[in-house]
């Protein structure tokens, strides 16, 4: 009995160094099961698209901030988009009319200010069979054949991923395209970051290679009564970067709109008039080699991924408290 007992305590020291030596924690030998707070978010989510089963069209104004923590920049914009449906939108924005004050900027890590500066005006258009790309300070315009169906993406360049989406923005008010949030819930780990009885923060997080190569983290503000996107979080990749809309103004029966007006605009390219195969799909594994450690454990998110409580996040949200 006392060899048994020796052996068993062996056994599970050896086991000890041998997951230790790896750096993930010894908590992930446990089964992976949905978290109370992940529930949570998925309801959340559901709710806000089951209160608007009826939205299939909205347009709205938005205040976007978008930093640069390596570099200690940021920049404001003014915009708006509108969604009629599958390729029939834009998104486009501007300069605001009044630079903001220093003391309202962003915090860099030696107490200073951030390096404000103006936001390049731009506009991008989906006019079902084509996607316009408008340099509205150049006066230029590239346009884009929009594909049939959906298209692969191919590479991460931002072009590519707006020419492949139905819509403006990753997120927008209303959700009206339902199948593309469902594929969003699916494919993200979600969590609740913080509730109250009026709003809901949700943070995000792609489980998808091609997906991650786009945005690293999101985070969306909620209101639950009615439920509404208030704004919403996109760290970039690398984290180093991220941007936040705010948006106002929420429309769900917008009119229709006239196509741009491009007189005096230069057409630097028009792939609709040429000749144009879209590349082949490229293979991205789901998941990559394991090694001998990692095969024993399921594969479950790191608790520490969760990045927006570090202080460089607070300056944007922190107009978001304003709304409620």
């Amino acid at each position: 009995m006392i060899y048994r007992c020796l052996l068993l305590l062996l056994l599970l020291s050896s086991l000890t160094r041998f997951l230790q030596a790896d750096s993930l924690p010894l908590e992930a030998v446990k089964p992976l099961l949905p978290a109370a707070d992940e529930t949570r978010a998925l309801r959340g989510l559901r709710e806000w698209s089951e209160a608007h089963r009826n939205c299939t069209r909205v347009e709205a104004k938005f205040l976007r901030i978008w930093y640069d923590d390596v570099f200690e920049v940021q920049k404001h914009a003014a915009g708006e988009f509108s969604y009629l449906g599958p390729h029939r939108g834009f998104v486009k924005w501007n300069a605001l009319a009044r630079r903001p004050r220093e003391e309202s900027l962003k915090q860099g890590r030696r107490g200073k200010a951030y390096e404000y500066q103006d936001t390049e005006p731009e506009a991008w258009y989906w006019l079902t069979d084509r996607l316009l790309k408008i340099d509205e300070s150049e006066k230029t315009v590239d346009i884009f054949p929009v594909p049939q169906g959906s298209m692969i993406i191919v590479s991460f360049d931002f072009g590519d991923f707006f020419k492949s989406v139905d819509s403006p923005l990753l997120f927008v008010p209303g959700m009206p395209n339902k199948k593309r949030l469902e594929s969003m819930i699916q494919g993200s780990m979600f969590q609740v970051i913080r509730e109250n009885k009026s709003h809901i923060w949700i943070a995000g997080k792609p489980k998808r290679p091609k997906q991650a190569a786009i945005y690293q983290e999101f985070k969306l503000y909620l209101a639950k009564a009615p439920w509404r996107l208030k704004a919403i979080q996109l760290i970039h990749p690398g984290g180093n970067q991220s941007s936040v809309y705010i948006f106002s103004e929420v429309n769900f029966e917008p009119g229709e709109w006239d196509e741009p007006d491009l007189t005096g605009y230069k057409i630097l390219n028009d792939l609709t008039k040429e000749p144009f195969e879209w590349p082949v799909e490229a293979r991205y594994p789901e998941t990559g080699e394991r090694g001998p450690v990692e095969a024993q454990r399921p594969q479950q998110p790191n608790p520490d991924w969760i990045h927006f409580l570090n202080p460089m996040f607070t300056l944007g949200f922190a107009l978001w408290e304003m709304v409620h």
